[in-house]
């Protein structure tokens, strides 16, 4: 496991993939507040506002990025192990497989750490400076941080699974990406959907016999708001897939994150296990 750990830092070391992360993470963490600060900066000496935009805001923005990063990283990098016929050269050289899995999702997970780490590091590096400290507690700071990396580690286990299971790259790199960008959609429609007010307020005018007219409020019920199961149904999908947990996460609305983080340790727990039950049954090619 050692040797397979070991063999793999030296190859994401040289891997344009991530490195290429790398440079994506340097660049939003260190531009992000910097474009808040002189939007900031621009209303208020446009319109004579006190106008402030805090370093809350875009603090966890790489959450809804940072499981498209890991989709492409894993179906890449997996999938050079296979057309390279690194995979057979292990298992034949008697490296496990259930080893050879591990392996290469503990690479996946600290190629997406060491990402975090380094938007974390850059974006506070460049915002404290600029927009001051974070208006939230602390402690809420460290729940939102720790989600981000719960919900990394349980896509990335996602994106292991496809590419370990699939031995052509191509395919493999569709899948993930599809597969990445479907949860960001799905959760996307499910939040706009639970986010429907139940009533609406209007207002008509009514003759009070006068001649005069009267303004009436009148509230009715919404068509487009879900109630009961499908509700109860929606609302689960959109906390359970990571990119649900992303869209919260970014917005800074988590209304239950230890229940969202026991659903991160969830999927990444069934996730490796079904890889590796299937990886330990595949036959390769």
């Amino acid at each position: 496991m050692n040797k397979l750990l070991h063999a793999n830092a030296l190859r994401l070391r040289k891997s344009k993939c991530f490195r290429l992360g790398i440079l994506f993470c340097v660049l939003m963490g260190g531009s992000s507040p910097l474009m808040s600060y002189i939007d900031m900066k621009t209303v208020q000496e446009r319109y004579d506002a006190s106008y402030i935009i805090h370093l809350d805001g875009g603090c966890f923005s790489i959450a809804v990025f940072i499981g498209i990063m890991a989709a492409i990283f894993a179906a890449l990098f997996i999938g050079t192990e296979y057309s390279d016929g690194t995979m057979r050269n292990k298992i034949i050289v008697g490296r496990t497989r259930p080893a050879i899995y591990l392996a290469n999702l503990l690479t996946v997970v600290g190629a997406t750490t060491l990402w975090l780490v380094t938007y974390f590091a850059l974006y506070l590096a460049v915002g404290v400076p600029l927009l001051g400290w974070f208006t939230l507690e602390i402690t809420s700071i460290l729940i939102l941080t720790g989600m981000t990396f719960a919900l990394a580690f349980a896509s990335a286990a996602i994106f292991v699974l496809i590419a370990m299971l699939c031995q052509n790259k191509a395919l493999s790199a569709i899948l993930c990406i599809l597969v990445a960008f479907g949860m960001l959609f799905v959760t996307s429609y499910l939040q706009a959907i639970l986010s429907q007010p139940e009533t609406y307020t209007g207002y008509d005018l009514v003759d009070r016999g006068d001649g005069m007219l009267e303004e009436v409020e009148y509230t009715m019920d919404n068509p487009n708001y879900v109630r009961g199961w499908k509700r109860e149904l929606y609302e689960f999908l959109a906390d359970f897939i990571p990119a649900g947990q992303a869209l919260q996460v970014t917005s800074l609305d988590v209304a239950r994150p230890a229940l969202l983080s026991v659903y991160s340790l969830l999927i990444f727990m069934l996730s490796t296990g079904a890889g590796i039950f299937f990886f330990h049954k595949k036959d390769l090619k």
